[in-house]
């Protein structure tokens, strides 16, 4: 039987939480406020810009601790290098900012 309070599994069951999120939930999430912005702004400044700029902290926060704490892996199983968190971050605000923009700008030409 397999001890859960041993510190291996403690650290594998944290890792496999910060994984999950900055894989699955925390883009949810940010999916989430996305949808609040475009269909409640009317393309002002409203509480889910608030966490939408959180979501895409806590998704580059998640993926650094993942990295350097955890010893976080890619999405095919490989360890995670400082090259793979630099291109996850460039890739995340890339993607992230540009699309909190468009939101803004769908929103003020729906409403």
């Amino acid at each position: 039987m397999h001890d859960i309070s041993s510190p291996s599994s403690t650290t594998s069951l944290s890792a496999l939480f910060v994984r999950l999120y900055w894989l699955i939930f925390g883009n949810i999430l940010l999916a989430f406020m996305g949808m609040m912005i475009l269909l409640h702004s009317g393309g002002g400044f409203f509480w889910a810009d608030i966490a939408y700029g959180a979501g895409l902290a806590l998704l580059v926060g998640a993926r650094w601790l993942d990295v350097t704490r955890l010893d976080g892996l890619t999405t095919e199983g490989e360890p995670a290098t400082p090259a793979h968190l630099r291109r996850y971050v460039v890739l995340t605000l890339a993607v992230g900012v540009p699309v909190w923009g468009a939101l803004h700008g769908l929103a003020a030409l729906t409403s």
